[in-house]
């Protein structure tokens, strides 16, 4: 009995298999064109997003540029030797160190 049902269902596969894809050819020979038709608005997104990425490592990295020569220029050469008070002030004054915010 198990053994006839699974030859009905691997028939009834290959039967809608078979429909699926005659379908498929007629919609094609008509000139539909498959795939998302949105797909180059959403690269230009994606372009715009990375764009924007870039650009704001690369203010990070400006901003952060004079701090790191700063402590270059002070002896630092450990991140261990960093003092964190200091990173944070320079880097975001409105920032909180142990949750007490820096004047």
């Amino acid at each position: 009995m198990l053994t006839q049902m699974a030859a009905v269902a691997e028939l009834e596969g290959g039967l809608i298999s078979e429909s699926t894809k005659a379908a498929l050819a007629e919609i094609k020979a008509r000139g539909v064109k498959f795939g998302n038709p949105d797909i180059k608005s959403r690269n230009a997104a994606l372009a715009a997003g990375r764009k924007h990425n870039f650009e704001e490592a690369n203010q990070f990295a400006a901003n952060t540029l004079p701090l790191v020569r700063e402590l270059q220029n002070s002896g630092v050469s450990t991140l261990q030797s960093i003092p964190t008070r200091s990173i944070l002030a320079a880097s975001r004054p409105n920032a909180a160190v142990n949750g007490i915010r820096q004047p």
